[in-house]
């Protein structure tokens, strides 16, 4: 279904792919907020989702950020937007 831009939503994200890759024992999901920037139909029925997380705890930040460190094969660096 299409989600339209300006809805909240309350998420939960598994941390389980998070936690493989990092090293790191966690089993509670994380719990976050976040608001629809925009939503893209890929194929009939999958739809691909803009979320600005709205609220998040730090220690979920931490561990997404981790995870890109680790997964992500970029050449040029990612802007650090939080400064």
């Amino acid at each position: 279904y299409i989600i339209p831009p300006g809805v909240i939503l309350d998420i939960k994200i598994d941390t389980k792919p998070f936690t493989a890759e990092t090293g790191s024992e966690r089993n509670e999901p994380m719990k976050v907020t976040g608001k629809v920037t925009s939503c893209v139909m890929k194929a009939t029925g999958h739809y691909r989702l803009g979320i600005c997380f709205t609220r998040i705890q730090k220690e979920d930040i931490d561990l997404i950020d981790n995870f890109i460190k680790i997964k992500e094969h970029r050449k040029a660096p990612r802007w650090d937007m939080t400064k």
